[in-house]
């Protein structure tokens, strides 16, 4: 029943109908004035520390991955198929809801914001929640609580449906402010949707809202992400010279994106920009700084500047700084220079974050000193980080690869009396194992108890097993082969060309 005249949205899935628009979905793209585009891929946006992007020492350090500087790594969630964590959270959020619904203590905004700020619950639940505490008189007219889910939403990578609620708020008569438009232009951002970002940005300047310093930050960094990045410093010069404000996150995203190419010169140039600016370099942006000199080769530089340079300008150090240059430790195994950077860490009353115990833990690992391994993992477990899994992971790998399998084993009975859960990385470690020790039978049994453990094998895996098999060359190996490969299609399990060459080679070998 409702009337469409100039509409411009982004239709996610179900969109028009929960809407309650008449008009069928086919036909919204002919109407005049209408534009619409149905897309359900992208990841979601969050302004994160350096560091803090994943808790797995490995890989080439807290900056090796992503292609904006604010990256943040969340689960592959489902609406369907949530996963026991996520299964976990909600339930915490429930009981909150009946909490202060039963105590009639919601009375501030910030207690709805606790319940739809809860990270990784998966947006039909949170929608779901949003509805309930609306039947239940809980919201009103409270902006708050719509820029809350719009932001989680955004977070969790959930773009369409950031977008369907700040929708919802508009026609329930909630105008957005400059806090709705900031996670919008996040969410979109994360997502790598240039367009969008532009769309809202010029919408907010339409509307006639002051652009705030994150505003025009997320706009840069939305040009860094897709590549952009001689827009993204066109746009920090004209800001520059304008009225609007601006913040060290600009100048970060492009330092970042200057970083990652190498370029050290260029974000030298940058910090010295931003400094001339006006603008103290943060603990972020020295982490830049320092990540793009260890990859020129300069690690004494990087060292001074965390050292001297910080305390110099009066910066707060942080663990996540001390973690880029332990990350370098990690990649050159370099036990000695990691232990001395932690010893230093402690005599400057900075307290170690779970990133860096697990730093620690790998680098010990990979020198292959597992005392000093085990002992970073159990003060993990001392400060808190009960499951740390991780921790747990990178040293069960490390028992692995020096052939300590008692301890391997010893270790995987206190992961599962811990209540974790095992995850692929966990048991390739267990299978590589028992590939080692030519167990193969209990390897393939191990395989395949991997989708009883709730874990989808990938095609890596199982190439490890067929290759086994193909090199003890055994009839009995072969037809255990074919029988895998079989499992395999059966299950509609992933294999890429390597398994189905194997497959081809394990049958022609049967056949003859």
């Amino acid at each position: 029943g409702c009337r469409l005249e100039r509409v411009s949205c982004w239709v996610g899935r179900g969109f028009v109908e929960r809407m309650g628009f008449v008009v069928p979905f086919s036909e919204l793209s002919s109407r005049p004035g209408v534009s619409c585009c149905a897309r359900e891929e992208g990841l979601g946006s969050v302004f994160q520390a350096v560091g803090r992007k994943d808790t797995d020492a490995g890989g080439d350090g807290p900056l090796s991955a992503g292609t904006g500087y604010f990256d943040s790594p969340r689960e592959n969630l489902t609406s369907d198929q949530p996963s026991r964590k996520v299964e976990q959270q909600q339930q915490n959020v429930k009981l909150l809801f009946k909490e202060f619904r039963s105590s009639g203590k919601l009375r501030y905004p910030r207690d709805a914001t606790k319940l739809l700020e809860a990270d990784r619950c998966g947006p039909a639940f949170m929608r779901e929640l949003l509805k309930e505490m609306q039947g239940n008189g809980m919201l009103g007219n409270f902006l708050p609580a719509y820029n809350s889910m719009i932001h989680a939403l955004g977070i969790e990578g959930y773009p369409n449906e950031m977008w369907c609620v700040f929708e919802e708020m508009q026609h329930g008569g909630i105008q957005p402010d400059i806090v709705t438009y900031n996670s919008l232009l996040k969410g979109f951002s994360k997502a790598g949707d240039l367009s969008k970002v532009t769309l809202v940005f010029k919408e907010v300047s339409r509307r006639g809202i002051t652009k705030t310093a994150v505003t025009n930050a997320t706009m840069i960094d939305a040009f860094v992400r897709n590549g952009e990045v001689t827009n993204a410093e066109t746009l920090l010069e004209k800001l520059k010279d304008s009225e609007f404000e601006l913040n060290a996150i600009a100048w970060a995203s492009i330092m970042h994106a200057y970083s990652k190419m190498g370029d050290l010169e260029r974000v030298e140039d940058l910090l010295r920009d931003m400094q001339e600016q006006g603008h103290q370099p943060t603990s972020i942006t020295y982490s830049i700084f320092m990540n793009a000199l260890l990859k020129a080769g300069r690690t004494h530089r990087a060292v001074q500047v965390l050292i001297e340079d910080m305390a110099r300008s009066g910066i707060p150090v942080t663990a996540d700084n001390y973690n880029v240059l332990l990350h370098e430790c990690a990649k050159k195994r370099d036990l000695k220079s990691a232990l001395k950077l932690y010893s230093t860490m402690e005599s400057n009353r900075v307290a170690p974050d779970l990133v860096t115990l697990n730093i620690m833990v790998n680098v010990a690992g990979k020198a292959g000193d597992l005392q000093v391994a085990r002992s970073f993992l159990n003060e993990s477990i001392q400060r808190g980080y009960k499951k740390n899994v991780v921790g747990y992971r990178t040293l069960l790998a490390s028992y692995g690869r020096a052939r300590k399998y008692e301890d391997e084993t010893r270790l995987l009975e206190e992961i599962q009396a811990e209540g974790m859960q095992l995850d692929l990385k966990m048991m390739t470690s267990i299978i590589q194992t028992k590939i080692e020790r030519g167990r193969l039978d209990e390897a393939i049994e191990t395989f395949g108890t991997l989708d009883g453990l709730g874990i989808k094998a990938d095609a890596f895996l199982a190439n490890k097993i067929l290759h086994a098999l193909q090199r003890d060359g055994s009839e009995s190996s072969i037809k255990k082969g074919v029988e895998l490969c079989s499992q395999l299609e059966a299950r509609q399990l992933p294999m890429n060309n390597h398994t189905n060459g194997l497959a081809e080679l394990f049958r022609e070998q049967l056949s003859n």
